[in-house]
């Protein structure tokens, strides 16, 4: 009797014990990592190795995607100088890892994109995106490595040459802020979204815009690319994804979400087998792109999910929420391996 009550007084303190920021906790084959501050971007290095996340305490830290242990704590970013003696905090808003895996890209509220070693994780160079009010958004390296693509509030994108780190040319097209930009997998084309609605396919090369898409929002919170280059998917401020044909720049599909929430992250798996979507309300569905759409539900808490992202082998997702929880969802035990043949 003595054991037994032991045994469940042993139980009781392991259970209550809760996880220190920072550290991750193993929860049947997922991994919870507490950060402690807001989520607003996830990016797995090219290898699968680390992932980095970029939060609202101005922070950017990298992560073993294996085990969920804290590699780094990246600072540089700063607050807002918003006049009159007023200071507003800043944030993180888009991580990215160059194509080779060499450095990371972070860009916040500051107008600053830094650009991060990642055998050292010292800073090497910080671009100037704009001036205090020209909040950056997000980030994209084109698939060959030659051009950062960044956009923010201001409605402008800029392309920087990787080699000298000079802008190349601004897009100009949105008429309201910038959330999402994306190059397509063969690098021919730049997708941004944005405030304004609209979704504007751009060729990189020469900045001409080569279409103009009405997502039917009222705003275009993410886009993503089909890893086939066919499709894009945008989704916001609608209660439907929608898919466009790359080709006629036509709506070719909308996917009902029936979540009755903004859509905040958008991520298609690199076999192009699985959607990935994450609201407002907690809620990621996890698609599969054959027809018909069959659908599979994840709770991730009540915190926005803010952003999500598949690793390089599309085998393991990682999920960011507002309230600093990072969750690594991993093959066998995730969802997505669950949906029918």
């Amino acid at each position: 009797m003595k054991k037994l009550m032991l045994f469940v007084a042993l139980f009781i303190a392991v259970s209550s014990v809760a996880i220190p920021h920072g550290r991750a906790d193993t929860n049947q084959g997922k991994i919870e990592i507490a950060s402690g501050a807001g989520v607003n971007s996830l990016a797995f290095s090219p290898d699968g190795r680390f992932l980095a996340s970029g939060h609202n305490a101005l922070s950017v830290e990298v992560w073993d995607a294996a085990t969920g242990k804290k590699l780094a704590g990246l600072k540089g970013h700063g607050d807002i100088e918003a006049g009159g003696g007023w200071v507003k905090k800043g944030a993180v808003n888009s991580v990215v890892f160059s194509p080779d895996g060499r450095l990371l890209a972070s860009g916040g509220t500051d107008s600053r994109i830094i650009l991060w070693d990642t055998t050292t994780w010292k800073q090497t160079k910080t671009l100037q995106f704009g001036s205090g009010s020209d909040q950056l958004g997000s980030l994209a390296f084109s698939p060959d490595g030659r051009l950062l693509a960044s956009a923010g509030a201001d409605s402008r994108i800029i392309l920087w040459d990787t080699t000298t780190w000079q802008k190349v040319r601004e897009l100009k097209g949105h008429s309201r802020g910038v959330n999402s930009v994306v190059f397509s997998g063969d690098g021919k084309l730049l997708a941004s979204g944005s405030d304004d609605r609209l979704v504007i396919m751009w060729d990189p090369f020469t900045g001409n815009r080569v279409a103009t898409l009405d997502s039917r929002s009222r705003r275009v919170c993410s886009i993503d690319f089909g890893p086939d280059n066919k499709v894009l998917a945008s989704g916001g401020n609608f209660p439907n994804i929608v898919l466009w044909d790359v080709a006629t720049a036509d709506m070719s599909k909308l996917i009902p979400t029936t979540q009755r929430s903004v859509v905040l992250s958008l991520k298609y798996a690199a076999d192009g087998k699985t959607l990935a979507s994450s609201y407002h309300n907690g809620r990621i569905d996890l698609w599969e792109t054959k027809t018909p759409f069959r659908r599979k539900m994840l709770s991730h808490g009540n915190s926005p999910v803010n952003f999500l992202t598949f690793g390089p082998d599309g085998k393991v997702l990682a999920s960011g929420d507002d309230s600093g929880k990072i969750t690594i969802w991993r093959d066998g035990v995730n969802p997505w391996s669950l949906l029918p043949e």
